[in-house]
């Protein structure tokens, strides 16, 4: 591997685990960003097009053995906002690159979810 190889950017939204829907009170959403050069990456949240109050926990930036670094956010939810189909998205902002957002959607009354960007 060449260390001036720069590793493609990968932002994803991983919406709750199916037994959170149904025996917790809180969701958690999980955005995970993969890439090279992500020292100055950060990682917000938007319910229904708001800044949350709270609920958001940042990992650490991590160095992987294959050059590429990652971090990830956490954003809990109580469970009743996304079985209404609250709208969950996270943007990835870096000063090199143009902003990408991921949102997932779940529709009223269904078991599951859709994410898209």
């Amino acid at each position: 591997e060449c260390p001036s190889h720069t590793q493609p950017l990968g932002v994803y939204l991983l919406p709750p685990a199916l037994q959170d829907l149904w025996f917790q009170d809180k969701v958690t959403f999980t955005c995970f960003v993969v890439g090279s050069d992500l020292q100055d990456a950060h990682l917000s949240w938007e319910v229904a097009g708001k800044v949350p109050k709270g609920g958001m926990e940042e990992g650490p930036l991590e160095q992987h053995s294959n050059g590429s670094q990652s971090q990830h956010s956490r954003l809990a939810l109580p469970r009743s906002l996304w079985n209404a189909g609250t709208s969950v998205t996270c943007t990835l902002n870096h000063p090199s690159l143009p902003s990408q957002k991921l949102m997932a959607l779940r529709e009223p009354g269904e078991a599951g979810s859709q994410v898209g960007r």
